[in-house]
């Protein structure tokens, strides 16, 4: 299996594309290149062609010309989509339990507060809500990892 480089840009759509182009979008270029060799899709003369405008290419614009014919860069562009659809959860979900955690914070603030003020424990009454919350957080995040295995296949 070829090693993909981990950088995204080279085939961002939100990048515009007189961006210049980095070396390792250069190099996912290449490796887009030497795949569609081995799927028979271009001969070595067409694909040293390409590699030598790839390594040429100074903007995105420039190497998205190099790879626009052929399946294997639509796949590199599904990876990047997929990967930012990846993100955006994580980041909805450390956001969401950013949220619980605060309200954990303070409501157990209030509960010591309570049982300080009271000279005894009182009875944990944010068990409750914190873990009826909790138990909802976690059956929709395994819900959404549910539905993201189910969209790979």
């Amino acid at each position: 299996m070829l090693h993909r480089p981990t950088t995204l840009s080279a085939y961002d759509s939100s990048a515009p594309p007189t961006t210049r182009a980095s070396d390792t979008d250069r190099n996912i270029v290449l490796t887009i290149l030497g795949t569609a060799l081995a799927n028979g899709r271009l001969d070595q003369a067409e694909r040293d062609d390409r590699s030598s405008a790839a390594l040429a290419a100074q903007t995105l614009a420039e190497l998205a010309s190099v790879t626009s014919d052929l399946p294997e860069a639509d796949d590199r562009a599904r990876e990047v989509r997929r990967a930012r659809r990846r993100a955006a959860t994580l980041k909805k979900w450390i956001k969401c339990w950013r949220i619980w955690a605060q309200v954990a914070l303070c409501t157990n603030a209030f509960w010591a507060a309570d049982s300080l003020a009271r000279k005894e424990l009182t009875a944990y009454w944010p068990a409750y809500m914190l873990g009826t919350w909790a138990a909802v957080l976690l059956a929709c995040m395994l819900s959404t990892l549910k539905n993201v295995q189910r969209s790979r296949l």
